[in-house]
């Protein structure tokens, strides 16, 4: 009859737009990264107690702007500025992250980053840009591939354990 007709169709409707509810709050659930795109980067970090998962947010300048795709552990030499015997390369064994980074966010050449944990064990990974003379200056930016050879290193930020330490050790 008429009137089953239009119920179906009725039902039909409220089915398609609740469905579309649900895509849309799944998108802004996940940060509503689907359509973005990526660039990846390569991270060294320093041997330590710290190290991200995999998942894990990548701030730049403060603005959440990547995740950490996968960790793997590797050996390289160690930075010439982290040598204590000038004569001979130092290595160490260290987690490489690859890093996927939006791709609107451009990493200078110089970018550093740091890790640290807050007191109730969130881990934040930061970028932080190095200063650029000329921003349009494509030779001014880091490629995936530079990264591949010379990852972006990552230092540890003193843990509240270490702090006290020191603290306790200026003290006596």
């Amino acid at each position: 009859s008429m009137y089953e007709r239009v119920t179906a169709v009725k039902t039909g409707i409220v089915v398609i737009l609740a469905s579309l509810a649900l895509l849309g709050l799944l998108y802004f659930a996940t940060g509503g990264t689907w359509f973005r795109e990526w660039s990846y980067y390569r991270l060294r970090v320093e041997p330590g107690r710290l190290a991200p998962r995999v998942g894990d947010s990548i701030w730049v300048n403060g603005v959440d702007s990547g995740r950490v795709e996968s960790i793997k552990f590797g050996t390289a030499p160690r930075d010439e500025s982290e040598w204590r015997d000038p004569s001979r390369k130092e290595w160490a064994t260290y987690v490489f992250i690859r890093a996927r980074i939006d791709q609107e966010r451009q990493l200078p050449r110089g970018t550093k980053g740091m890790i640290s944990e807050s007191l109730t064990g969130l881990r934040s990974l930061q970028l932080e840009l190095a200063d650029i003379d000329d921003p349009n200056d494509p030779n001014a930016y880091l490629t995936e591939a530079d990264t591949r050879e010379r990852p972006i290193a990552i230092r540890q930020a003193p843990d509240m354990t270490s702090v006290v330490t020191r603290f306790e050790e200026v003290g006596t």
